[in-house]
């Protein structure tokens, strides 16, 4: 195990914390382009945290009226001209895009705040349903997310301390960046051929069933040419796995 390695395995099992990592790899004086990466990200990941609780003074003053154990069902109005902000901290998270809604609907366990742009929710289990047509902007931290529905807008993801499970019927744009979790993501046969994917793994293996193909180290594209809609990935301390499965038939209805 190299050093590097010993320093990473230390974060991983919470016994240094981002800022520590990130002063002992810059120590060890290499300056190699992964492990540049690997260190930004480590930095990011620190910011992530930071940003996802840069209100929590106000969230304890506010938690006398809603406390973390009370249930939640909010609807929330999507901002005009601007992506909806989903902020969210301490569990899982599952997004479905819907094509028949107009707002997004919140449903958790925990603390919810909306300011008409930004939702911020501390929560042990999220979900939240928004319109097919909504451009989102998610930030997560501490839980598993997942992804479901036709995605027909722009959804940027950044995650921090979770994996990620994507398996969209539809996509126009999806840009993910992991740190510290794994990415998945499930394509039906039909909507495989009509992704182009492009991504970017440090320190992480990738595992597919499509035929990516590495056009330098660590970087893997998928051309499909019939391609119209787009995935940007990046993934550190991470893997990427991604599934291509037959699409569904359609069952004939007599009468």
């Amino acid at each position: 195990m190299t050093d590097r390695d010993r320093i990473l395995r230390l974060l991983e099992e919470g016994k240094i914390t981002p800022e520590e990592a990130v002063r002992l790899l810059e120590a060890l004086g290499k300056a190699s382009a992964p492990q540049q990466a690997i260190t930004t990200a480590i930095k990011k990941i620190s910011q992530l945290f930071q940003s996802a609780v840069r209100h929590l003074p106000e969230l304890f003053r506010e938690m006398t009226e809603n406390p973390l154990e009370a249930e939640i069902e909010e609807f929330v109005e999507i901002p005009t001209g601007k992506p909806l902000q989903i902020d969210h901290v301490g569990g899982d998270l599952t997004l479905i895009f819907e094509k028949r809604i107009q707002k997004a609907r919140v449903r958790a366990r925990g603390y919810f705040r909306f300011d008409g742009a930004t939702a911020e929710l501390i929560s042990e289990e999220s979900e939240i349903r928004v319109p097919a047509h909504a451009d989102v902007q998610v930030e997560a931290a501490g839980g598993d997310l997942e992804i479901q529905g036709a995605v027909q807008g722009t959804l940027e993801i950044r995650f921090a301390g979770g994996d990620c499970r994507l398996h969209p019927r539809a996509l126009r744009h999806i840009k993910i960046q992991g740190e510290a979790g794994d990415v998945a993501i499930q394509l039906s046969s039909t909507l495989a051929k009509k992704t182009h994917i492009q991504a970017q793994v440090l320190d992480g293996d990738v595992i597919s069933d499509l035929a990516l193909k590495e056009v330098e180290e660590g970087v893997w594209v998928w051309e499909p040419s019939e391609a119209k809609g787009k995935m940007e990935i990046l993934v550190v301390l991470g893997d990427l796995k991604i599934s291509s499965t037959p699409a569904r038939r359609q069952k004939k209805t007599t009468g």
